[in-house]
């Protein structure tokens, strides 16, 4: 099928571009960088069709573009990162907090974004989404064994579906909180990149939905710190990343050939970041 090979392409397109961007910013080595993302992109991503090896490419973009102060990719790199919207927000935020240039840019990209969706929707298509079908994906995922967020732990740990659903929203607006204030300290300001890797994180942690592929968009943090100050908690951030266990040992027909590359991930990252 020609969409199936477009799609194969482009996706590996994607993963080339945010390794080499990654590297660029000062990550890791390129070979060290691919295989902190192979599991959860190469793995997980590639075979299913899913987007954040795309979403991830935007937040690299968008880090490479507030570093070297490039407008247009900042704008990509949001408008990409976009296609998992709890990650293009946070990263609008950071842009927001971090400058008046850097905000104009991100408030311009979420309303042209906006501007494109009404006119290919209509307004009351929209309102519905925001209104209907949003909450309802959220409650959807609460039973799914592939879930991960603080709503999904509340609700397995026996709390009320509406308690858990209001306590991942409220998590939610304190990780954008976060990511808002993490983009105004000292360190950020002297590693813009930094900005967009923590918002990206941020994300991810306090996601209303979290599925195992969307940790890949938390490493570009994780490997920031590692590369820098090889500390053993910061190697074991980045392993632990790296390696989706939850998938190892869920997805019987692939557990022989799963566990086999998690000691080769682990100690390759472990030499890479570690240096000893």
């Amino acid at each position: 099928d020609v969409a199936v090979v477009l799609w194969t392409l482009l996706t590996i397109a994607a993963t080339i571009a945010t390794v080499v961007l990654l590297s660029k910013l000062g990550l890791g080595d390129s070979w060290a960088i691919l295989v902190a993302l192979s599991m959860l992109l190469v793995a997980i991503s590639w075979p299913v069709g899913e987007l954040p090896p795309f979403a991830l490419f935007g937040v690299a973009l968008a880090a490479w573009g507030l570093a070297r102060d490039r407008v247009v990719a900042i704008t990509a790199g949001i408008a990409l990162a976009m296609l998992e919207p709890q990650a293009g927000v946070a990263l609008a935020v950071a842009a927001i907090a971090f400058s008046r240039r850097s905000a104009i840019t991100a408030v311009a990209v979420l309303a042209g974004l906006a501007v494109i969706s009404v006119l290919a929707l209509g307004i009351a298509e929209n309102v519905a989404y925001a209104r209907d079908v949003v909450p309802a994906h959220v409650v959807s995922e609460l039973p799914a064994y592939f879930q991960y967020s603080l709503s999904w732990m509340l609700d397995r740990a026996g709390v009320a579906p509406a308690a858990a659903l209001l306590a991942g929203r409220i998590w939610w607006l304190l990780a954008l909180c976060a990511a808002f204030v993490f983009a105004r300290t000292p360190l950020a300001r002297e590693h813009p990149e930094l900005a967009i890797f923590g918002a990206a994180a941020f994300a991810i942690a306090g996601s209303p939905f979290l599925h195992l592929d969307h940790v890949a968009l938390a490493l570009p943090a994780a490997l920031w710190f590692a590369w820098r100050r090889a500390s053993a908690l910061d190697v074991a951030a980045v392993v632990a990343l790296a390696i989706p266990l939850m998938q190892v040992f869920l997805t019987t027909e692939v557990t022989v050939a799963a566990l086999a590359l998690v000691p080769c991930v682990a100690l390759y990252l472990g030499a890479a970041y570690g240096r000893s």
